[in-house]
């Protein structure tokens, strides 16, 4: 996430999966004085590298790949949108990796919930 603080992410639990996440983020941040009011905001892009375990037709699945979120600004948080990337695993077929990509993408919200969190922050400065 956007802010500095190390803490244990809060996971979406998907019935058929075992996941791992390790995150990569470009940012940036601003502060600006207006008329002597704070003004803040940031700028960022986010990929969450992933790797697990699905169970794709009652077999276990080890699956890697990367949710991206493209670049987002500060108060921008509605239009956020998420791409999900598989890579290549020869032992799943196309319907499976859009299933897989499927479940991933409901990531979206609880991200999106963290970051306005992170906003209210902001703000509260």
């Amino acid at each position: 996430m956007p802010n500095s603080r190390k803490s244990k992410p809060e996971v979406l639990v998907l019935s058929s999966a075992d996941r791992n996440w390790t995150e990569h983020q470009k940012k940036n941040a601003f502060l600006v004085i207006v008329r002597n009011k704070k003004r803040v905001g940031y700028t960022c892009e986010l990929t969450l590298k992933i790797k697990g375990e699905w169970i794709v037709k009652e077999k276990k699945r080890m699956v890697k790949g990367h949710l991206d979120f493209p670049e987002f600004s500060f108060g921008e948080l509605d239009d956020l949108q998420i791409q999900v990337r598989i890579s290549d695993e020869k032992d799943l077929s196309l319907q499976d990796k859009l299933q897989i990509s499927q479940d991933l993408k409901l990531f979206l919200q609880p991200v999106r919930e963290k970051l306005l969190q992170f906003e209210q922050e902001l703000k509260d400065r």
